[in-house]
């Protein structure tokens, strides 16, 4: 550190050394140029006085004469006493036509003082004019004007350019007003009633300063352009500053026009205007269009009036008092601070106090929801008007009608979830204190706490059913155990609980957990009698088995032909036999042999099969019957296909037979999964396969630390599919998500195992009973996640981001998960640089906008900024900490060593794994000694992890 300072020392000493000796000794910088209504009275170096005429022109004069203008060059200052001063525009010699025109000399800053008595006008190409920079190649450096007086001295200014202007070369550019009112304005395109500047060729950090200490400013400009400007000439000025101070109750009044800092980087100042609460205990109002504010303590010393439309807003740690000076017919707003005295028109002020806030609510859609407030008025009936933002403080709007103080919303809606309300109280006499925010929370209906149960029989008589062991229906408490029994009527039996077209159960006796209203229906299968061998009587059911014994002689007979008839019809060979489908009704069964009598048992199988019906064997395979079935259907038939466990592939043959076809298999895997093709969809000149369709929901070979990088706002489910590969073609699968999750988007990522990362596939809205539809043409892992909205990829609408900018796909990233918008319509700017407000918002936003009560713990951040929910969620989450002081500064560009810490910071507020990088030697970087202490922990995860990279030289 003594190093440090003893450089510092040294290069001030070399700096002061190169100062002309007379600028030391003086202590002032006189212009080297000055001309006033056209005059040049700097030619005198004694300075000398003037009258001026009717059209502000000067003529020469003494001290004892009746004089205007006075000038003392050994103290740069100009004096005013009841003076009309007038410039007039002249091709070849402006700047000089100018009403006051100040130049300084090269390498040197320039400085002017008016001392103003009496009232006093000037108008010209600008009304006052000093100027650092004299040409493109020779400049000065700092630029001052202060306008001072005594005896309530004035001044109006006018310019058909700026009004007042103060341009620096190569340094700062201040100025000064005290103790006087001033009034200025201008008239054309492209100019400011005030203008403060610094050069092209400012290259450091030129501050460019306001002060109004007393008296007041009144500056303003045609439609369009600005009050007061300030504008850093030079894109490499990156630390330029701007400041904007009011003392001793001074007023600073940009109404028309209000009030602006830029500069040709606009990454840098865009209206970043600091206004500071001056000095001591007293301070001043400032005007910044319709907007005012109180600063510090501020007793009213000139009649000032509040216009309709305009507000006059006095913050917590200012007050006001209105000295009978004050008119107000628009809204002065006691935001913390506080309103005394008497109003103009002798009505002495009351402010509203807030006894009762408006609370926050939580409630199911389609409740309603009720804010109030309480509050008093002293002797006063206060008024109230309600307001609401949607979107989280930026902007308000009044509510039509809600002038009382509660305010119902009788029916709210999820759309209304987030939205914020507060109540503006007002006071008879015109002042205002506005009650914090109230924020609506708006819950999805929450599911009911009892369900109906029903059972029903299919066909009717076949049998009967109960619900809890009474009834065929009952309404039961959620999360209750459900028990349905079915009980088969003679000639029927019992085959299985459906719901939906889906087998649930095949127990007669189907217990479950109730989750929501079922409709459940008990299938049976009539029974096939009357069937005779050796006067015995078997009974077949449809879908069933039974086994048939014969008995033939002689009995050591071999290699014999057992032939099971009915109505000579054999259908299927088995164990060397045949075996014939019975029908019902009675029939004889013949058993013959070839050659001897033998005892043979035979399994006959009767599948779906009733009086009157067809059979088929057992014997038949899954892909057999679905190729018969397609045989069979005709143009626009579906045919049906339901898989068991064990049997879940379809051989090739079977889309081979369906290709080309207007005919649509459904293949049911079951659990609610359910595949769908049309043969139309299937290319007859494709390569085929074999096709495990077996499905499993809820588990997959997809690592956790990949699935939490994708994991949406209502969950996610991972699908594994037994195929592995390309199926040669589309097919639609159907997969139950629940009803709970209706509406929203179920997004499908495919696992790439190559990569080990997530691939976004397509996004489908779940629908009302619960399930969504991926189209598919090749099986392995997916994780499908449940989202309130898609994760299609976006379109970017910025002309500024061409898909070969190198960011393309990060900035296409975060605009499409709603992280980021652009600075327009077609706009994203992407070089801009990021503040600590837009970083704390971004992280904000991944973390899904939680709405939180938290006090503010900064100064520098109010409730009713747009990032103030940001911040206090940040504050309070501990990912930000300020920067000291009780200060967050937030718009100030974020540097790269206090992003790092944010993210650190949230990384492991995540459950993120920070060890990455621990031991990372920063070190090896040029630059690592510049490293905050508190910064080197964050900046060792950050680089060792690879979110943050150096920058080219190391």
């Amino acid at each position: 550190m003594k190093q440090r300072l003893l450089s510092i020392c040294t290069a001030l000493a070399l700096c002061l050394g190169l100062l002309p000796v007379t600028a030391l000794a003086d202590g002032v910088n006189a212009p080297n140029t000055l001309y006033v209504g056209g005059t040049l009275v700097s030619s005198n170096s004694d300075g000398g006085y003037w009258t001026t005429d009717a059209q502000g022109k000067l003529t020469e004069s003494t001290a004892n004469d009746n004089w205007n203008v006075k000038y003392e060059p050994s103290t740069a200052t100009l004096t005013l006493k009841g003076a009309k001063i007038s410039g007039s525009y002249h091709q070849y010699n402006n700047p000089y036509t100018a009403g006051i025109y100040a130049q300084g000399s090269s390498n040197q800053p320039v400085t002017l003082t008016i001392e103003l008595i009496g009232e006093n006008t000037i108008t010209g190409t600008f009304g006052i004019y000093v100027n650092a920079e004299i040409n493109a190649s020779s400049y000065g450096t700092n630029a001052t004007l202060t306008i001072m007086g005594e005896n309530n001295g004035s001044l109006g200014v006018s310019g058909s350019n700026n009004g007042i202007y103060v341009k620096s070369g190569t340094g700062n550019a201040s100025l000064n007003i005290k103790n006087v009112a001033v009034t200025s304005s201008t008239n054309d395109n492209y100019a400011a009633g005030v203008y403060v500047m610094s050069s092209m060729h400012a290259t450091s950090s030129p501050q460019l300063s306001l002060k109004v200490n007393g008296g007041s400013l009144t500056a303003s400009a045609s439609e369009g352009n600005d009050g007061i400007q300030f504008y850093v000439g030079s894109s490499e000025a990156t630390g330029a500053t701007t400041s904007l101070t009011v003392s001793d109750n001074a007023i600073v009044d940009a109404k028309t026009g209000g009030i602006k800092a830029s500069d040709p980087n606009p990454n840098d100042l865009s209206d970043q205007i600091v206004v500071g609460p001056g000095t001591g205990t007293s301070g001043g109002i400032v005007f910044d269009g319709k907007n005012g504010t109180v600063y510090g303590e501020v007793t009213l010393q000139e009649n000032l009036t509040i216009g309709e439309g305009e507000t006059l807003t006095v913050p917590e740690g200012s007050s006001l008092n209105c000295n009978e000076k004050l008119t107000n017919n628009g809204t002065i707003l006691a935001s913390g601070g506080t309103v005394s005295g008497q109003l103009k028109n002798g009505t002495t002020v009351t402010t509203p106090s807030i006894t009762g806030q408006p609370q926050n609510k939580k409630v199911t859609a389609g409740e309603t929801a009720e804010f109030s407030v309480t509050a008093t008025a002293g002797s006063e009936t206060p008024t109230y008007q309600w307001q609401q933002s949607t979107d989280s403080g930026s902007n308000w709007t009044d509510i039509s009608g809600a002038t009382s103080a509660s305010y119902t919303i009788n029916s709210t809606t999820i759309s209304m979830s987030g939205y914020q309300y507060r109540c503006v109280v007002k006071s008879a006499s015109g002042v205002s204190v506005i009650s914090q925010a109230a924020t609506l929370t708006v819950n999805q209906s929450v599911s009911p706490t009892s369900y109906s149960i029903s059972a029903y029989v299919a066909p009717a008589g076949a049998g009967t059913v109960t619900v809890n062991g009474s009834g065929t229906s009952a309404t039961v408490t959620a999360n209750s155990e459900v028990a349905l029994a079915a009980t088969a009527n003679d000639g029927y039996r019992f085959t299985g609980w459906m719901e939906n077209d889906r087998q649930v159960s095949t127990d007669a006796t189907y217990t479950f957990k109730a989750t929501g209203d079922r409709t459940l229906t008990a299938k049976f299968e009539k029974k096939v009698t009357g069937v005779t061998l050796n006067t015995e009587t078997l009974e077949l059911f449809t879908g069933g088995s039974a086994t048939l014994t014969a008995t033939v002689e002689p009995s050591d007979a071999a290699n014999q032909n057992v032939t099971w008839q009915s109505d000579n019809a054999n259908v299927a060979t088995v164990e060397g036999g045949t075996v014939t489908a019975v029908s019902a009704g009675t029939a004889t069964i013949t058993v013959t042999t070839e050659d001897g009598a033998k005892t043979a048992t035979c399994t006959v199988t009767v599948s779906r099969y009733s009086s009157g019906g067809g059979s088929s064997s057992s014997s038949t395979s899954l892909s057999d019957r679905a190729i018969d079935d397609i045989q069979d259907a005709r143009p626009g038939d579906t045919v049906e296909i339901t898989l068991r466990p064990g049997r879940t592939t379809l051989e090739r043959e079977v889309f081979e037979e369906l290709a080309g076809q207007d005919i649509t298999l459904e293949i049911d895997a079951g659990d609610g999964v359910l595949w769908t093709v049309n043969g139309l969809d299937i290319p007859e000149d494709t390569r085929l396969h074999d096709l495990d369709l077996d499905v499993d929901l809820g588990d997959s070979g997809i690592p956790a630390t990949v699935l939490n990088a994708v994991t949406g706002e209502i969950g996610t489910v991972q699908l594994s599919l037994a195929h592995d590969g390309e199926f040669g073609f589309t097919m639609t699968l159907s997969a139950p998500l629940g009803r709970d999750n209706a509406d929203y988007w179920a997004n499908l990522y495919w696992y790439n195992e190559r990569t080990e990362e997530l691939e976004f596939q397509q996004a489908a809205r779940i629908a009302r009973d619960g399930t969504a539809e991926f189209a598919l043409d090749h099986a392995s892992d997916y994780a499908i996640v449940i989202d309130d909205r898609s994760h299609e990829p976006v379109d970017l609408p910025f002309n500024d981001v061409p898909e070969s900018y190198w960011a393309y796909d990060a900035i296409q990233y975060v605009y499409g998960e709603g992280l980021m918008a652009g600075t327009s319509d077609t706009t994203f700017e992407p070089d801009a640089q990021l503040t600590r407000a837009m970083m704390v918002t971004v992280l904000w936003a991944m973390e899904g906008g939680p709405v939180v009560d938290d006090p503010l713990p900064y100064t520098d951040v109010r409730d009713g900024d747009w990032y103030a929910g940001a911040v206090r969620w940040a504050a309070g989450a501990g990912v930000v900490s300020g920067v000291g002081g009780g200060l967050f500064d937030p718009d100030s560009p974020i540097t790269r060593e206090q992003l790092a810490v944010m993210l650190y910071a949230y990384a492991v507020r995540s459950g993120l794994d920070v060890s990455i990088g621990e031991d990372t030697n920063i070190l090896s970087y040029a630059d690592a000694f510049d490293v905050s202490d508190w910064a080197v922990p964050a900046l060792q995860w950050a680089c060792g992890a690879g979110v943050i990279g150096g920058k080219p030289g190391g």
